[in-house]
Parts: C-alpha cells; structure tokens; sequence
C-alpha cells in the first residue's frame, strides 16, 4: 500500500501562464483587484515573482514596489476551478481512491504499493505539463501525511519518495513545524521543551508530552513513524462554523454598500448550508473600521437558518446593534455556527420562503457550473463594484463592463 500526495506549483499563476504562453518565465503575481492599490493582495505568484520577495497575501501596492515590471492580474476563479476538474478527473482514469483535499491539492491511494504510485505520478506530471501546460509535484510514502510532506520536499516541480525504511534519514533534519498538521502554536509547545527537529521529536518520550497534548501526541508519534493516524489529517471532520469576509475595495460609512456586502456573504452562507444539508441558529458579524478598531457579536436565533433572507435577518439585527453610524468601514465579515443536519422548519411554510429557496437553489447551481463571479443579485453587484469582476459564463470568461 502506498499513499501519494499531488500539489500543483503555483497553482493560480502557473494557470495564468499557461492560458497566455507570453507570461512564461516571467514574473506573475494574481491579486484580488489589479485596480485598487490600496486594498488589493497577493492570491498567488510564479516562481519568477518569488525571487523578488513577493509572498502570499501581500498588499499590491507593495508587491509593485518590489516588481514594478511585473505583470500583475486579477484572479480568474472560474479558469483555476475548470483546470482543478481536469486534474481531478484524469486522477480518476487511474483507477485509484482520489480525494480533492483543495482546488489544486488531491491525495490518491494505491493498494498496489509503491512502484505503482511512482508509475501513475510520472505520468500524471507528463500529462499536467504537456496537455495543461503546468506542473505538479508529487510525493509517495506510507502514510498520508508523510506523502504531504514528500511533496513538500520534492517542490517545485518534482517526484519524491519516501521510502518506509528511510523515514528517519528522510525527515529527521526537518523542523517540526515541516509536519502537515502541526501550527506554529504546536511548534511553540515543543519549542519550549528543547524540540525543535522531528528527529528531536522521535527521541523524546512520548508520556511528558501527554498532559500537554492530550491524544494529539498519539497523532504526532504515529505521523513521523509511519503509521496512519488514527484520526487527524485528512480524515472527515464536522463542521462546526462557517464565515466570509471581504476587505472592501474603499472605505464606506455607506450603510447600503456595507448592508449589499452582508447580503453577498449571507448568500454564499447558504449556499454552503445547503450543500451540505445543514441549518444553523447563531448568527456572528464583525465590523473593522478604517482605524482598525473591531467590533462585532453574536446572536442566537429563535429557528433552524437555511435560507439568505433568514441569516441576513440575524445579521441586520447585529448590525444596528453594534455599527456607529457615519464610522468608515474597511473590511465586513460574517459567520454562523450552531450547525446541525436536524432542520426544524420555519413556520408559517410561505410563499416569500419559497422564493428565497429558489433563488438559493440558482445561485448555487450558476456558480458550481461557472465559478462565483458569474452570478450576484444585482443590488449586490451594483452596490458593491463587483459587477466589474463578473464574468459572462456564456462568453467564455470576457468581462462585463460597468456600463452593463
């Protein structure tokens, strides 16, 4: 039994490069919103982009300072997500158990052992170069989390192995933090008892990290001796909240601008409560003014939330609770948690309900098929600039103009 891990390089400028062959071996960096330097962020960059310093999450103004000849463009998430369903379904023709763990990360499971998965991981990277014009690493081990982390160490661009018998010459020299599944707060803890390797980790007795760390140092132990844990990394796990929020592309005390965001937010919140056929009863809003000051709060609704018109309710009864009138607001983000399969209906059954299940049931459906950009109710669109992002699903990608 051998387990593979697949992470594409780059993943949302490789796909940039390979859409438009004249930005390869160039430096490109995909960012939220090209127009707006202000508020701006680095999604993602090529490898040309990282010898300038640019990172992840990044302002854009900044990133410009340090690449100012770079190409800098705005995100396509309908193209990435079209690229992410090629991968996955050519994983599919394999034959093996493929598991998307994120849009460009997919774990494969080969029963077959090892000489099988290296087979299939060849091919795989010779297809994503030369049908899709990208690359992809893969990493081969025992375990899951040990094939994660190959593929780490075998980025960018890359096949590396890790071999049962080799684990501890493999991973020891690694810091411990390397390890999929442990943050820096974990790295703090053992930081503080003088371990900072996973060699350091191997050695050190299990039993004086327990009152620490509860049953997770079973998790670690098994992890770096190449046992599948029990539980832990990637492993089905229970939702217990879901949230979005949005840095706003300029500041506002616009109260209908900042209402449009909350509308936007409360759409996608049920949107993913039906997908996976739950219902929610609490309610969470947090404000950042642009003196970055925040403010927020919960509430406990009196039903089972499943629709938009039922969370945006909760969320405007928090709103008039906790917003300064005339105070600028920089970034709007909402949540919910309380979330159970047990949906209680909300009573009287009516009409108006009806509507808003429909209208959920649309947007849903639009955006699984054509990405998210493609559909907004239009009082969010228009009241919060984004009908400038939105992209026609029936013109291949070309962008609606503002005058629309």
């Amino acid at each position: 039994m051998a387990e593979m891990f697949i992470d594409c390089d780059s993943f949302f400028a490789s796909c940039e490069q390979a859409i438009n062959p004249s930005l390869r071996g160039k430096p490109v960096a995909v960012v939220g919103s090209a127009e707006s330097t202000q508020r701006g962020v680095v999604t993602a960059k090529s490898r040309e982009a990282k010898k300038y310093g640019i990172t992840t999450g990044m302002p854009y103004f900044q990133a410009k300072k340090l690449m100012p000849n770079g190409y800098f463009i705005r995100g396509k998430p309908h193209v990435y997500l079209d690229f992410s369903r090629k991968l996955h379904d050519k994983l599919v023709t394999y034959g093996k158990y493929v598991h998307p763990c994120s849009i460009d990360e997919f774990h494969v499971s080969c029963p077959e052992g090892y000489e099988a998965a290296i087979s299939i991981a060849e091919d795989f990277r010779a297809w994503t170069r030369n049908i899709l014009g990208i690359t992809v690493t893969a990493g081969v081990a025992d375990t899951r989390v040990l094939a994660k982390l190959a593929s780490d160490m075998g980025k960018p661009d890359g096949l590396k192995v890790i071999p049962y018998e080799d684990i501890s010459k493999e991973i020891d020299a690694l810091p411990v933090d390397d390890l999929p599944g442990i943050g820096y707060r974990t790295a703090a803890t053992l930081a503080k008892r003088g371990v900072h390797t996973l060699g350091e980790l191997r050695a050190f007795p299990k039993e004086l990290l327990r009152p620490l760390m509860g049953v997770r140092v079973d998790w670690l132990y098994d992890s770096i001796e190449g046992r599948e844990p029990a539980y832990g990394w990637g492993l089905p796990f229970k939702t217990k909240s879901m949230s979005n929020d949005f840095t706003l592309l300029e500041s506002t005390a616009d109260e209908d601008v900042i209402k449009a965001h909350l509308l936007m937010i409360a759409d996608n919140l049920a949107g993913r409560l039906a997908t996976e056929n739950m219902a929610a009863r609490v309610a969470h809003l947090h404000l950042r003014y642009t003196d970055f000051n925040d403010v927020g709060g919960s509430f406990t609704i009196g039903y089972d939330m499943t629709l938009t018109d039922h969370i945006m309710d909760a969320l405007l009864h928090l709103y008039k609770r906790i917003y300064v009138p005339g105070r600028s607001v920089r970034l709007v983000g909402a949540g919910i948690s309380g979330l159970t399969k047990e949906i209680q209906l909300r009573l009287p059954i009516d009409e108006e309900s009806d509507i808003g299940r429909r209208i959920r049931d649309v947007l849903g459906d639009m955006s699984s098929r054509f990405g998210p950009a493609s559909i907004r109710r239009a009082s969010v669109a228009c009241s919060t600039g984004m009908i400038a992002n939105m992209v026609n699903p029936l013109t291949a990608g070309v962008t609606i103009s503002k005058g629309l």
